[in-house]
């Protein structure tokens, strides 16, 4: 990395700067692809998955999707597909909190708490 504090970055006569050092460089629109959209998840498939993993808790494929029914018609989810890696964080703690009465929606808030205010 270039030494400096900042670090400045500009374009000029076809090459790209930062600080002093300089490479060529070129830029088009028309060049780049578009950014594929993340596919939604396979709401079937998980709900097949999820009612095999609770199948010994005695819940059914219908459970999960009532489960899932009465997420849609409150709304305002809080999580989504492209949170997996929180997700798998937060579900790790939340096993070892859950007894404690820690739900994943306090974790949640917590979390997003913390992100909110790193900013300020």
């Amino acid at each position: 990395m270039p030494t400096g504090d900042p670090i400045r970055l500009r374009v000029q006569d076809g090459k790209l700067y930062t600080n002093a050092f300089a490479v060529r460089c070129a830029f088009s629109l028309e060049e780049l692809s578009p950014v594929p959209e993340r596919p939604e998840p396979d709401e079937k498939r998980l709900i097949v998955q999820a009612a095999e993993i609770l199948k010994p808790l005695r819940l059914s494929q219908e459970n999960v999707e009532k489960m899932v029914a009465e997420a849609h018609a409150r709304g305002n989810a809080t999580w989504f597909h492209h949170d997996k890696k929180m997700i798998e964080i937060v579900a790790r703690a939340w096993r070892l909190l859950a007894p404690l009465g820690v739900e994943t929606g306090g974790i949640r808030r917590f979390v997003d708490d913390v992100v909110r205010n790193a900013w300020k």
